[in-house]
């Protein structure tokens, strides 16, 4: 059987290629994968827990993930889309795994013997390929709820701001203690066959100062943005080393590299509470 949840995606397969429904489960009444609970450090949605359910949910606790949700199509889109069918497709330019994955979230899979618990980033083994055995579902996504000294940022860069797919996605999740970042997670879309994870810009990330780079940038330099330039090309730099992407009518490899190494100096300029122009 074909599970289906909001159809935003498999409706397209069903339209364009005509592909064959024998046996059609929706989730959408499936109680176990409406739930909604929530603890004092995560949210834990269901499956077919809806995007605007998300969003109404978690509010404005992180606003980045929020802006990014509210582009997933139209809100008739965000009223059918589930987060299990965002992921279950297991697509390489998915709007939610990127965010997800950067946020450490995990995913429970249930099957009728079992259920296992694993993180997001485990789950996608390569192209529209996943570890789901033939038995099992995805059950539920729990995400994790800010904690101190947490920065969280994600764009999706598109042709069309609203209602379009992404040519690149980047989320980036970091702890600063002090004034310096101790832990990075970094997850990019759109540029390999999985949503991935940039462990070597995550590296390139550990003790970077965050505070008082426009001071410092107006006695040293004079330019506050041409400082955190410096700062952060060693992180495209690294985020362009560990990606080869493919090019398509949404962009050149050339120009997903470019792009995903420009949002990490967009992330310093951000922390740095400066404005700086990227290639969008």
């Amino acid at each position: 059987a074909i599970l289906l949840g909001g159809g935003t995606d498999l409706g397209v397969a069903l339209a364009e290629h005509e592909s064959e429904w024998p046996l059609v489960i929706w989730t959408g009444i499936v109680e176990e994968l409406r739930e909604v609970t929530e603890s004092n450090d995560n949210w834990t949605f269901g499956s077919a827990v809806t995007w605007q359910e998300i969003l109404t949910k978690i509010g404005d606790a992180y606003p980045s993930l929020s802006t990014l949700i509210r582009r997933f199509g139209s809100t008739q889109i965000r009223n059918m889309g589930t987060i299990g069918g965002n992921i279950g497709t297991a697509s390489p330019i998915g709007d939610g795994p990127p965010a997800l994955i950067a946020l450490g979230s995990k995913i429970t899979l249930a099957s009728a013997k079992a259920t296992r618990e694993i993180t997001l980033d485990d789950f996608f083994l390569d192209y529209r390929k996943t570890v789901l055995l033939p038995d099992e579902i995805i059950k539920s996504v729990t995400i994790p709820k800010p904690v101190e000294g947490q920065h969280f940022r994600v764009w999706k860069v598109s042709k069309r701001y609203d209602q379009d797919i992404s040519t690149v996605c980047g989320a980036f999740n970091l702890i600063v203690e002090g004034n310096k970042i101790t832990s990075a997670r970094v997850a990019f879309g759109g540029m390999a066959a999985i949503p991935k994870r940039a462990k070597k810009a995550e590296e390139s990330l550990l003790g970077i100062a965050v505070e008082n780079w426009s001071e410092t940038a107006r006695r040293v330099h004079g330019n506050d943005t041409e400082s955190v330039r410096r700062v952060y090309e060693s992180v495209a730099d690294a985020i362009r080393s560990e990606f080869a992407p493919l090019s398509d009518w949404r962009g050149t490899a050339a120009y997903r590299l470019e792009v995903a190494g420009n949002l990490a100096i967009r992330l310093g300029a951000e922390l740095a509470g400066e404005t700086v122009e990227v290639m969008s």
